[in-house]
């Protein structure tokens, strides 16, 4: 009975980086609910992405020690395997999404990363390239991580929360779940990564590399007006 509970306690805190993020999310967006100053609401919008990182990186900063100096003596080991998963998750991404926008619009989330990186440069740096990928990493992996120790578990867990709060957030037809297929695929890839190397400094660069690339790619096809 003491196992029983003592595993479904560990369960249950490996939701704490979600909490987390969902808290302070909630948080900003009550304080900038009638806030009508744009430039106030910009920078509001910067702090609470820097202090929900700063928030993370507290709470994990234990384990962000120990990958760290993991990480600086073996990053040639852990780089090499994690970039050939995630071209593997990145191809079945782009062929499924490649599908998927034969029969419907770009995903929610895509149009609003791409409102966001023309409205908001700055902050879409921020957001997407700096702070995103670390906050990400721990939030839907590292929490995880800490607390799951079945891989198929954790893998299943991870992949299908990632998904959801891309794919989920603004849905307006049963059909838009096929993106979990291509969300789903990268969080897989990186879910296997950070399994697989047990250092969440592989999947953060891989991740920034990811939404570094993107972000590129759409002020490309803006300029090009494609």
């Amino acid at each position: 009975m003491n196992n029983i509970i003592n595993k479904s306690l560990e369960f249950l805190k490996s939701f704490i980086g979600l909490f987390i993020y969902f808290a302070v999310n909630i948080l900003f967006a009550l304080i900038l609910r009638n806030t009508k100053d744009t430039n106030l609401y910009y920078i509001t919008l910067i702090a609470s992405e820097i202090i929900l990182l700063l928030v993370l990186i507290i709470v994990y900063r234990k384990r962000l020690k120990k990958d760290f100096i993991d990480f600086d003596n073996n990053y040639k080991k852990y780089l090499s395997y994690g970039i050939k998963v995630w071209l593997i998750g990145l191809l079945i991404m782009a062929i499924s999404n490649n599908i998927i926008y034969r029969f419907m619009d770009t995903a929610y989330n895509q149009q609003v990363n791409e409102l966001v990186i023309s409205n908001l440069p700055l902050y879409s740096i921020i957001a997407i390239v700096m702070c995103g990928p670390f906050i990400e990493e721990m939030v839907f992996r590292l929490s995880f991580h800490e607390h799951i120790k079945n891989k198929h578990v954790f893998l299943i867990i991870t992949s299908l929360i990632f998904a959801g709060i891309h794919v989920l957030n603004g849905i307006t037809s049963p059909l838009e779940l096929l993106y979990f297929i291509p969300y789903g695929s990268l969080a897989l890839a990186f879910g296997i990564i950070l399994y697989k190397t047990n250092n969440i400094f592989t999947t953060v660069i891989l991740h920034t590399f990811h939404n570094s690339m993107a972000i590129f790619m759409l002020a490309l096809a803006a300029i090009l007006g494609v």
